[in-house]
Order: structure tokens, then sequence, then C-alpha cells
């Protein structure tokens, strides 16, 4: 409905939109390489607060004022995580292939915020139905497997229909 920040139909546009402007840069900014075909940036120093924020320089983010990532002290928080695949602009619908794609996708983040997989400790998984939790765990299992992060995953009803799976992580910083 109006005056809402999502919807449906908007968080579909948002994201495609994320693609078409992940390459522009703004002054002060750092570029550090592509994600998932995203031109990923981090901003030292966006605020006064002087925390890092890794960006995918989408008009979403501006609009909804987030970052994919933002380093805190010695802890990396990545904002929850679709199974979009920016590369190629789609969502794949099986509850599996988008697992391993918020994966992807939140590796990357980790490693341009100067952290990786590997040492995540917290991760919360929302799932748009119990019914892909079975095919969905090995997925989780083989991503965490080292680094053996505390856990809570719930059922939650996500912004767009074909979302079956978001992930968000805190890692550590080496």
């Amino acid at each position: 409905g109006k005056g809402k920040i999502m919807n449906n139909r908007r968080a579909v546009f948002f994201v495609g939109e994320a693609i078409a402007t992940a390459t522009s840069s703004e002054e002060g900014e750092k570029k550090n390489g592509g994600a998932a075909g995203l031109g990923y940036k981090v901003k030292k120093g966006h605020t006064v607060d002087g925390f890092a924020r890794v960006s995918s320089g989408s008009t979403f983010e501006s609009l909804a004022s987030y970052s994919r990532a933002v380093v805190v002290g010695k802890q990396v928080h990545v904002s929850g995580t679709t199974g979009y695949d920016y590369s190629r602009m789609s969502i794949d619908p099986s509850a599996v292939v988008q697992a391993e794609q918020c994966f992807f996708n939140i590796a990357e983040a980790l490693v341009k915020a100067g952290s990786h997989i590997d040492r995540v400790f917290r991760i919360r998984v929302h799932l748009a139905s119990i019914d892909s939790f079975e095919a969905i765990a090995p997925v989780v299992g083989k991503w965490m497997k080292n680094a053996l992060p505390a856990n809570t995953t719930v059922v939650s009803q996500l912004v767009a229909p074909e979302m079956k799976i978001e992930i968000e992580v805190t890692a550590s910083m080496p």
C-alpha cells in the first residue's frame, strides 16, 4: 500500500535497480572490485561514527538508508541477503539454489569488508516456508562447517513471493 517502504512489486524493482546503479561511485568511496557482478564499494568514515560500510550502490540502499554490511569494531554485520543472482538480475525458483546464492553474496560482502565466511559467529536464516528447511539445512551446513556459528532459523513472510530464503550474519574481523 501507499506509504510503505516496500511491497512485493517495489522490492523486485529496487533489486533490479541495484544492478543498474551498482557501479556508480561517489567522492570518498574506495572501489573494491565486483561482488556477484556488482561493484561493491567500501565507504570508510561515512558518518561521524567512523564505521566502514559495504554498499552495492543500489538506490534502494539509499532510500531505506542501509548498507549491505557494516564494520563495527572487530565485527562485520551483514544485512539480510536474499538469493538474487545480481550478475544475471534473476532469482532461481529453487530454495536450494537461492540458499547457495545467498551465501555467495554474503561471502563477497564479507571479503569486501575485510573478513571471511569462515569467521561468521552468528547466523539468522529466514525461510518463507518450513517445507524448505530439510533441503536448505545441508546448504547452510556446507557453508558454515568451518565457522560453526550460533544459528537461529525462523519462518518469516519475505518481501517478495519469489524469495524463499533470506540470511543475515555477523562475523569477526581478523
